[in-house]
């Protein structure tokens, strides 16, 4: 399971590269993580990521 978390002051996130990953809504590339808009992190800290490769 893909996580982001906060541990010892620092920002860790743990993401598979390896997964199948999901077409993206346009159908133009794969999407492979995202936080699905900006997340509230920790001490209102805020991060928004997406991962993705076009599609070949």
């Amino acid at each position: 399971m893909d996580t982001i978390k906060v541990e010892n002051g620092r920002l860790i996130m743990d993401v598979a590269l390896d997964a199948q990953g999901k077409p993206s809504a346009s159908g133009k590339t794969v999407v492979y993580f995202s936080t699905r808009g900006n997340q509230k992190v920790n001490d209102g800290y805020i991060i928004g990521v997406n991962l993705y490769k076009y599609k070949n």
